[in-house]
């Protein structure tokens, strides 16, 4: 989850023991996100 791009600035990663959430944690966020915003959403790039 970005530690790429901290990677290439040199700066130290501080979340590297945090987990990314589930897919289906995932999955209720995008439908919450498009309910709440009316744009249809996207995971990832």
């Amino acid at each position: 989850m970005g530690q790429d791009k901290y990677d290439g600035l040199n700066r130290p990663y501080l979340m590297g023991e945090v987990k990314p959430p589930a897919n289906e944690k995932m999955q209720m966020l995008l439908k919450v996100a498009e309910e709440f915003s009316g744009v249809e959403c996207q995971i990832g790039g």
